[in-house]
């Protein structure tokens, strides 16, 4: 801190102005009297208002010395100050951390809106939306939310469940105890929201969810590969050689991309992946054996393909050892050219399958079994049908049309299927910034919030550090919820703490982590606090002496935050002082009727989610279907072709069933005059009657084949 200021150096100056033209009149006044100058001093001061109306200022040596002596006065005066305050902060001095007030930390939120505000306490919130409030605008900051606090501190009940009631974003939560979705189900639907659910506990009755189907191209292919690495490798403290996880990744990204951009959309998930995979194998004793799956990318690179011939080998048979596949003419296929010839650098699929196949087949086969045991979970049934299928409807978050929200179940006990969660999180965040970029302004016509419970159990998130950061402007903002600093440490390592920084605000609930109760007394600060330390001397000559000293202390010591009571929260917002409140009472929020299952709820019974999708089934297949009657009505009116090939085939049909038609009655008549012939001619055996017979029974069948040939359906004609 400077020792002077600048109005204090204007007022010196301006003093010093004043106090020369004084000196310079006073001495001048002086001079003018008679007698010794000391009896004169106090006649010169009363004459100076004359002496200035009569002659003003005094160019005269005496009186200009005058004036310069007072000036210089006046400056060392303001110099001895200037030095005698020195770098003072009087009560600051170990310093300045002091608890924020009730008005301080109401200017973050909407208070003509309770419903515009991301609630963190009784009294405090954060403002969606700043420019909604009508007049002031609110204080804009980051929505960024950091909550950490332990077992049965509230986070779900005192946080989650409230904010999601609010019902001002859409929304994406992670519910790992499965808990919230049957209390708010029923209030957000009768408030207009689509509601999808990704269940990794009961997959049955789970919403469908395909991870390919937000991949939309070569980027976002190594991206998908990396995320689903990053959180299949298990512990990182005991990972081998990286070597074999680059490897994987070639081969990943390989299979993803022919999966993408060679086969058709309903093999374009983790089923297809898995018997792409299959396809692929490798010998030890042979670096040149030829899969199945070296034959599909051989088609990419040569336009060529391997087919069956049908007929038999030609020679012995006898095929060189170790090949499965070959050019030879005995082999029973040959190739057929079906596209033209592409380039190894030309494209990108086929350059990752070349870079992986540059492996020898020993080290090829640990490949391969490394990336099958990635991909094991998908041999459970239940898996491979939740995933062959996408109904999260995941792009369809921050639309201006709709209201969505998007729960995902996940196990708190078990990490098995955790990948699932990471993927699907890490890509709808990514969706949504890409989706933003897309618009005009570049953010979201609606707010997505994403409510991250356990957020360190999701797994590892690649560059979440970095998005947390940049995703404000797209009108995204995240809930990350903790039970204790050191879960996110664990996850993430280093980065832990970028992403903590990038919360711009931190509620914390209450916890028994020591670690994280240091890191909020030190994100508090310290005072400074005054000390009097009193020594009593005891005796004839006794005495007591008094010291006062300031030292300094924390704000609320690491104790002290472990000790909090468990209804209060502590609120940092950054750039402000810390904030003390009671936990939010959700029995008072204003939608609280809604929630689900307790006395007075407009909704005793829970949601069912399994019922609510197969209800959404049903209505989409019947749109479906509707859809397409409509569009088969449509079609004939889309040009008269084809309608007139319909007629003219249906009047063709039509003659020449009536042309069969008659050729049977003939026949039926003719059979029927041989007949009565026959029966009428006694010299006429059996074997004439029995001919009559048949020749009536062909016309019959004649007549019913032209009945069924003129009812032949038209509808098959192309367009």
């Amino acid at each position: 801190m400077k020792g002077y200021s600048k109005e204090g150096l204007i007022a010196a100056g301006l003093l010093s102005a004043a106090a020369f033209a004084l000196g310079d009149l006073w001495a001048a006044a002086l001079r003018s009297m008679e007698g010794p100058w000391l009896q004169n001093v106090g006649a010169a001061m009363e004459a100076v208002p004359s002496v200035l109306a009569t002659q003003g200022i005094s160019a005269e040596p005496n009186a200009l010395l005058g004036g310069s002596i007072c000036f210089l006065a006046v400056w060392l005066a303001w110099a001895y100050l200037v030095r005698s305050q020195g770098n003072r902060r009087i009560g600051e001095e170990h310093g300045s951390a002091r608890w924020g007030t009730k008005a301080e930390g109401l200017r973050f939120a909407d208070t003509e809106d309770p419903f515009n505000n991301v609630i963190l306490t009784e009294n405090y919130g954060l403002a969606v939306d700043p420019g909604k409030r009508r007049g002031k605008r609110l204080e804009e900051r980051p929505r960024n939310v950091l909550v950490i606090g332990g077992t049965g501190a509230g986070k779900t009940w005192r946080y989650s469940i409230p904010n999601i009631l609010q019902m001002n974003a859409d929304y994406f939560v992670i519910d790992s105890k499965g808990t919230q979705l049957p209390l708010l189900g029923n209030a957000l639907v009768g408030s207009g929201y689509e509601i999808s659910c990704m269940n990794l506990v009961r997959m049955s009755a789970s919403a469908g969810v395909n991870p390919f189907s937000l991949i939309r191209d070569e980027v976002g292919i190594i991206e998908f590969a990396e995320c689903f690495i990053a959180n299949t490798t298990g512990d990182k403290d005991h990972v081998g050689d990286q070597f074999w996880v680059q490897a994987e990744r070639l081969l990943y990204t390989a299979l993803i991309g022919y999966l993408m951009f060679y086969c058709p959309s309903e093999d374009r998930n983790f089923g297809g992946l898995v018997t792409l995979l299959s396809l692929a194998q490798a010998r030890e004793d042979d670096d040149d054996y030829t899969s199945p799956l070296d034959l599909l990318f051989r088609e990419i690179e040569t336009g060529m393909r391997l087919v069956e011939t049908g007929g038999a080998p030609a020679g012995d048979g006898a095929r060189k050892p170790g090949r499965a596949f070959g050019r030879q003419a005995s082999s029973g296929f040959r190739w057929v050219q079906v596209g033209e010839p592409v380039g190894v650098d030309d494209d990108f699929v086929l350059w990752c399958y070349k870079a992986f196949k540059d492996a020898a087949g020993k080290t090829m086969k640990g490949i391969l079994i490394s990336c099958n045991t990635r991909l094991m979970p998908f041999s459970v049934p239940q898996l491979r049908n939740l995933t062959d299928h996408d109904e999260l409807e995941l792009s369809k978050l921050g639309d201006a049309g709709g209201k969505r929200a998007v729960f995902v179940v996940s196990s708190d006990t078990s990490s098995t299927f955790s990948f699932m969660l990471a993927i699907t999180l890490w890509q709808t965040v990514n969706m949504l910034c890409d989706k933003a970029d897309a618009l005009p302004g570049g953010s979201l016509a609606r707010p997505v919030h994403f409510i991250c419970d356990e957020f360190a159990n999701v797994g590892r998130l690649p560059d979440i550090e970095h998005v947390v950061s940049v995703i404000r402007s797209r009108n995204v903002y995240m809930s990350i919820i903790l039970q204790s600093f050191a879960q996110l440490k664990s996850a993430y390592g280093d980065d832990a703490q970028t992403i903590v920084d990038n919360c711009d605000t931190l509620l914390y609930l209450g916890g028994k982590s020591v670690d994280t109760q240091k890191m909020i007394s030190e994100m508090i600060g310290k005072e400074t606090v005054e000390v009097n330390a009193q020594n009593v001397s005891r005796g004839n000559g006794g005495s007591t002496t008094t010291n006062t000293s300031y030292i300094e202390r924390d704000l609320m010591q690491a104790s002290e935050v472990g000790r909090m009571g468990r209804d209060r929260a502590l609120v940092l917002f950054s750039n402000a002082a810390p904030l003390r409140d009671s936990k939010y009472p959700t029995q008072r929020h204003p939608r609280y009727e809604l929630l689900a299952g307790h006395p007075g709820s407009r909704y005793p019974g829970r949601f069912d989610y399994g019922a609510y999708l197969q209800e959404r089934r049903r209505q989409q297949q019947e749109a479906t279907s509707s859809l397409n009657r409509a569009q088969r009505r449509q079609l004939p009116d889309a040009g008269g072709t084809r309608q007139k090939g319909i007629h003219m085939l249906s009047n063709i049909i039509s003659l020449v069933s009536g042309c069969i038609t008659f050729l049977g009655g003939f026949v039926v008549v003719w059979g029927a005059v041989s007949l009565g012939l026959a029966i009428k001619d006694e010299t006429r055996g059996g074997a004439q009657i029995a001919g009559a017979i048949s020749t009536i029974a062909g016309g019959a069948i004649i007549i019913a084949a032209a009945v069924y040939f003129g009812q032949l359906d038209t509808s098959w004609m192309p367009n």
